[in-house]
């Protein structure tokens, strides 16, 4: 039933039919098939959810079944300093640069996405994603994001990380091993391995690997996991440049920061601490109308109205926006199920819009100019 269930959401996913995939990831977390645990289908739902421009309910699907990890208390003497030019100074004579996100929070790909900038113009060279498989490299030719180059691509923002990495030069490239690994061992070795051949090829690479939570720990887990980082430290024999932004700040935060010692130490605090370099913790998220702040202020997005002929008259739809010019495989620019109020957010451009019933079919598109 499981696999049925799986096979049946990624064919959506795939076919880019988000909404039905959402009203999947909702009934079974409704009612989960006997025997399996409501925890993975409330990481489902936080997926599916972030997917559809749904920020805070993924948040809440997520944070029903995994506690967010929470930094308490700001340690005495420790100050705060804003989070791209402190990790780009510390990047500078690094080959690889690691930073993790968790799955289902988009203001993570936001963030990554002016790092990668920033980190391009120091002369990092590739762009290396857990969710890349292998066909990456071929499908970047198109020259923009497509629904084939991974899972967690899929959503919007992610989408638009990978098209500003392709468009300033970074080569994109996977490391997850291929086929069925069972271990985390194994899984942990191989993403090393895969990422050891990258540097070997070119001498000259620069890297920054996107990864999820655990995988930038560079020392064991309290269960004696060896994760990625470390192990492509001990094999590569280099020190990359490790970087926590899932770690949640209890203390206020105005804008994406880390934390130095009175000394100039970088603090880390939580279950990261002594794990990694760096840590950056993230103002909360605020929404206006419905939409993260972070899509405004980080990414200079502006809101836009859904035209009137693409609202739904009875029945729940799909609101989708994608770069004029872009093929029919793109990963949407921005996408919201539509509500009275709720906006797209989008900078200057042309745009087709979409509307999709739970179904995935096409109920009426508009080409839009966003001045």
């Amino acid at each position: 039933m499981l696999r049925e269930f799986l096979t049946k959401l990624n064919t959506a996913w795939d076919s880019g039919h988000y909404l039905s995939a959402l009203v999947q990831a909702e009934t079974a977390f409704r009612g989960p098939p006997p025997g399996h645990d409501g925890a993975f289908f409330a990481q489902v739902l936080a997926w599916a959810r972030s997917y559809v421009g749904d920020t805070q309910g993924a948040r809440e699907a997520f944070g029903s079944a995994f506690p967010a990890g929470t930094a308490t208390e700001i340690p005495a003497g420790a100050r705060q300093e804003e989070a791209v030019g402190a990790i780009v100074r510390a990047a500078k004579e690094r080959r690889v640069v690691i930073l993790n996100e968790a799955h289902h929070v988009p203001m993570h790909r936001a963030f990554a996405l002016r790092l990668a900038l920033a980190l391009r113009e120091e002369g990092f060279t590739h762009f290396a994603a857990e969710t890349f498989l292998p066909g990456v490299a071929e499908l970047a030719r198109k020259g923009y994001p497509s629904l084939g180059m991974g899972h967690y691509s899929k959503e919007p923002v992610f989408g638009d990380l990978i098209r500003n990495a392709m468009r300033v030069g970074y080569r994109l490239v996977p490391y997850e091993p291929e086929g069925d690994v069972q271990s985390i061992e194994a899984r942990e070795q191989a993403q090393a391995d895969n990422l050891q051949r990258i540097l070997q090829r070119d001498p000259t690479a620069r890297v920054l690997v996107y990864a999820g939570f655990h995988h930038v720990f560079e020392s064991p887990d309290p269960l004696g996991n060896v994760w990625m980082a470390q192990r492509l430290k001990d094999l590569a024999g280099i020190d990359p440049l490790t970087i926590d932004q899932t770690t949640e700040a209890a203390f206020p935060v105005t804008t994406s920061a880390v934390l130095r010692s009175a000394n100039g130490v970088f603090v880390t605090l939580g279950q990261y601490a002594g794990r990694v370099d760096i840590q950056v913790l993230h103002p909360r998220e605020v929404l206006v109308g419905g939409r993260p702040s972070w899509l405004r202020e980080w990414l200079g997005r502006k809101p836009v109205e859904v035209p009137s002929a693409l609202l739904p008259v009875a029945q729940r739809v799909l609101v989708q926006a994608f770069v004029a010019g872009e093929g029919s495989d793109a990963v949407p620019f921005d996408q919201i199920v539509a509500e009275p109020g709720r906006k797209l957010m989008l900078t200057p451009g042309r745009y087709e819009l979409v509307s999709q019933d739970d179904m995935g079919r096409i109920l009426a598109r508009r080409s839009l100019e966003v001045r």
